[in-house]
């Protein structure tokens, strides 16, 4: 067994990225293997990061290097220097990375999101302290302390959703619940309406 340092859900499919192995694995959504990449050194010397898009590339991170990979063709499409654009960007501190709405995000740890366009040129960070997010629609949301913070990465509009519960992790959202869990293992379920 390997380590699994990406996982993503996509398109009815699921997406795996263990670095020990240097391998990508694409499911269905029966869990059936649609497709493995084994990163070869024409490709890459060590990958760091990885993940998928919807049409059929996979973004890995390397050295500073944003590489853009067509996983049906087995050809690198294009790369994009981040040290030339970005000159605080420190990739070992980038805990995840997803690619939505042709944008690539990175969360770095205790400092924040930076996001990327389809390209991998630089757009724009999000400033937080959180180590978790996840997506609802146009809206990126995390945690911070007592607060869900929702972001809309399309209009840049910051919303802050209060809540009393201590030591909560994560959160998951859809368009009428809230559901908060703790490190404990305790689950609190909020109406989407409280501010």
């Amino acid at each position: 067994y390997q380590t699994v340092n990406s996982f993503q859900n996509f398109s009815l499919s699921h997406f795996l990225f263990s670095q020990e192995s240097q391998k990508t694995i694409i499911l269905s959504r029966f869990l059936t293997k649609k497709s493995e990449v084994i990163v070869s050194s024409n490709i890459s010397n060590f990958i760091e990061l990885a993940c998928v898009t919807n049409d059929q590339h996979l973004w890995f991170l390397e050295n500073y290097q944003l590489k853009k990979y067509n996983y049906q063709t087995h050809r690198l499409v294009f790369e994009n220097s981040l040290i030339y654009n970005l000159q605080d960007f420190n990739e070992n501190t980038v805990l995840k990375s997803l690619s939505f709405h042709n944008n690539l995000l990175f969360l770095h740890t205790n400092t924040g999101f930076y996001i990327f366009d389809n390209l991998g040129n630089f757009n724009y960070f999000i400033p937080s302290i959180s180590n978790y997010f996840s997506f609802l629609e146009n809206e990126l949301y995390f945690i911070e302390g007592q607060k869900i913070i929702s972001y809309n990465i399309f209009l840049h509009q910051k919303q802050i959703i209060s809540f009393k519960e201590k030591n909560i992790e994560f959160c998951q959202m859809n368009d009428e619940k809230i559901y908060l869990f703790d490190n404990q293992k305790n689950v609190w379920i909020y109406k989407k309406s409280i501010k």
